[in-house]
């Protein structure tokens, strides 16, 4: 496949499959994304049982990878093997959604009883090999699913080693992330340009400004209550 970038178009120039094999494999693959500069992200939603088959020192599963769709071929990011996107942690990935007016922003939620909603802000734009990682904190806990507050925080994850990028989830778990049961898709509103989730165990769109360190009009946007359809 090739994407016309412009039309948003896909055409047809040949066909064939993905070779994993040299990323460790991959296994239950959820949503992606379509990256503003013409590539695909595909999302793991599994992190297996721990496993390092090919000796790399990141476990087998849990990952994003990014393919570019015209040659099939895993992107290595200057290093001359195909690599997973490391940097974006391993977790129960959905999907992601990379921002297009600065190709460097990525957020994106894990797909668990205990997930929690991330920011990714590449060091390079239109590259997503390395960069800051951070974690949604509500200021204060969600009773009955519902927000009383509207303001948050992003907490900085550290993901800059192999074992740090291994255990992203437990250290935000650890930080005091706000989790959620089961983050669906992650979009950005062209609309309003807040930042909009779906969350399917309590049956919520959540949705919230992000301010850069802090976010703000944390709410419910759809979920938990009856609606009258004419």
């Amino acid at each position: 496949l090739a994407l016309d970038v412009v039309k948003q178009i896909w055409n047809v120039t040949g066909s064939g499959g993905v070779n994993f094999s040299a990323v460790g494999g991959t296994e239950t693959n959820c949503s992606g994304e379509v990256t503003p500069w013409g590539t695909t992200i595909t999302c793991e939603e599994t992190t297996g049982n721990n496993t390092d088959a090919n000796g790399d020192g990141y476990y087998d599963l849990g990952w994003c990878i990014e393919i570019n769709p015209s040659t099939r071929k895993i992107l290595d990011y200057g290093t001359s093997s195909p690599q997973k996107l490391w940097a974006l942690g391993r977790m129960s990935h959905e999907n992601v959604k990379v921002l297009p007016s600065d190709q460097k922003t990525v957020y994106f939620g894990e797909d668990e009883g205990d997930g929690s909603v991330y920011k990714f802000i590449a060091d390079v734009a239109g590259d997503l090999s390395s960069g800051q990682l951070f974690v949604l904190k509500v200021d204060q806990p969600l009773v009955n699913n519902e927000p009383v507050v509207s303001t948050g925080t992003w907490l900085l994850v550290p993901n800059t080693t192999k074992q740090e990028r291994n255990d992203v989830k437990q250290y935000a778990l650890n930080a005091g992330a706000t989790t959620f049961g089961g983050v669906e898709d992650v979009d950005v509103s062209p609309v309003d340009g807040m930042v909009y989730f779906a969350v399917k165990g309590p049956g919520r769109v959540y949705r919230f400004s992000d301010d850069g360190t802090t976010v703000s009009s944390f709410s419910t946007f759809i979920g938990g209550q009856s609606y009258r359809i004419n």
